[in-house]
């Protein structure tokens, strides 16, 4: 995502021209006055953790050879729900043009939605051909994606758009958001504002919902902790100087941090990854009213064993229960009878949103996450609880094998539920055991030479 540079040329409008048109686009439609839950349940106050796939087939082979166990998408989709992701980014254009023979399609939406996974779509932005990457965000939207990110970098800046930067920014974000209003969009700058004076900051941030700071402290030559406090003092001072109507530019900021080794001797580690989740997790003074509570890594591919490790070892933000949205899936009700230390108790194994008794589970049985209310506490390892699973609905997707293992995806207490083969309305009993270490993901082994990365 990083200082690749294209020159263009044409006319360029006249500055009065430029300021009519910025007083129209405003006129036209005006956003929300802070983010809020957008369309399938995105909160850009509380992204939680996600990762960036630049391209897929690098990802899917084996995460660029550093995890043996990722072999396809749905494989390399199941790898980051056991990470605890949140959400996926994953670039589907280049400019207005289709990435990488479409790599962004909706099989791929369906896969991540499946996992129980968020995953928007991006593009490198480049201003050149505004109505353009509209129509590709619009396409990005249109497959189904949770939401689009536009990858604005220095071909926006002033040595490139002349003084167009600002109308050409409103107009590509307000295109977008005529039409799809209710969908998450954000953009993905150079954190450090004051470095790039001519970058139309507060255009970008008028109409998107959140923005994603490229932080790659050790590309910028400062320590992780050095980032935060800098970026802090940036959007800050930003933030003070804007007024009225772009004030509601300010916007949650969820940062992009660095998991990719600059070059074969500077080397992004482990501890320093968790040293910058750490830093914007406990950050008394952040921009903004909302704190940070979103981050990503970029990318997927370059990720070492150290990194990989650091990761899964980190969140952020308030966790929330996935929901597999518009999937063929099958649904069993789930209900357990817990004998723990003599005592029985009832509970619900799995559900995909709150107070509800249903659990949704995907055409390869991936339970999601059980609610925090209803998780059962400081089971021994040789604990068991009975259940009893009641297939009450079935579209399409296959049973089960008989005897096939459900990961219930929830890391506190590492359990995996067995249950055979469903018919439909029928009853099954079924067996849930405490086993230290059951979800925990496969230990990516580290690359022999990751590489340098080039964002586009």
């Amino acid at each position: 995502m990083v200082f690749t540079r294209l020159t263009m040329t044409g006319s360029r409008p006249t500055a009065l021209l430029s300021a009519l048109f910025f007083h129209l686009a405003c006129a036209l439609v005006l956003p929300a006055a802070h983010s809020q839950t957008l369309e399938n349940g995105i909160d850009p106050r509380n992204l939680g953790k996600g990762g960036w796939i630049y391209v897929l087939n690098s990802a899917t082979n084996r995460l660029g050879g550093n995890v043996p166990g990722v072999t396809g998408i749905p494989s390399l989709m199941s790898y980051y729900r056991n990470l605890g992701m949140q959400f996926i980014v994953v670039k589907a254009g280049n400019g207005p043009t289709n990435f990488n023979n479409n790599q962004f399609d909706s099989n791929l939406v369906a896969a991540a939605h499946l996992a129980g996974l968020k995953i928007f779509g991006y593009t490198r932005s480049y201003g050149t051909d505004i109505l353009g990457e509209i129509d590709l965000a619009c396409r990005v939207y249109d497959l189904g994606a949770d939401g689009f990110v536009i990858d604005a970098e220095a071909e926006w800046e002033s040595s490139h758009l002349g003084d167009r930067g600002p109308a050409l920014a409103l107009q590509l974000c307000q295109g977008i958001k005529a039409r799809y209003p209710k969908k998450f969009l954000a953009h993905a700058p150079f954190p450090i504002i004051s470095f790039h004076p001519t970058f139309p900051y507060k255009e970008f941030g008028f109409y998107c919902d959140a923005v994603m700071p490229q932080a790659y402290w050790k590309k910028i030559g400062v320590s992780p902790a050095s980032m935060v406090f800098w970026m802090d003092k940036e959007w800050r001072n930003w933030q003070n100087s804007l007024t009225g109507i772009y004030t509601n530019a300010i916007k949650p900021i969820a940062p992009v941090a660095q998991a990719w080794n600059p070059s074969k001797t500077v080397i992004t580690t482990r501890a320093e990854i968790m040293e910058y989740v750490n830093a914007l997790k406990t950050d008394l003074n952040p921009p903004g009213k909302d704190g940070y509570k979103g981050v990503s890594f970029w990318r997927a591919d370059l990720h070492t064993n150290d990194m990989w490790a650091a990761i899964a070892d980190v969140s952020i933000g308030n966790p929330v229960a996935p929901v597999l949205v518009g999937q063929t899936q099958t649904v069993v009700r789930i209900t357990s009878s817990v004998t723990n230390a003599g005592a029985s108790n009832s509970t619900h194994v799995s559900s995909p949103v709150p107070n509800s008794i249903a659990s949704s589970v995907s055409s390869n049985l991936l339970l999601t996450s059980l609610p925090a209310a209803a998780e059962p506490k400081n089971l021994p390892p040789a604990t068991m609880h009975n259940v009893a699973a009641t297939l009450i609905s079935k579209e399409l997707a296959p049973a089960a094998p008989v005897g096939a293992n459900i990961p219930a995806n929830r890391l506190p207490t590492n359990q995996t539920v067995s249950l055979p083969a469903l018919k439909l309305g029928t009853h099954a009993p079924g067996q849930v055991s405490s086993v230290p270490g059951t979800n925990l993901p496969p230990q990516p082994v580290r690359p022999a030479n990751p590489g340098t990365p080039s964002v586009q």
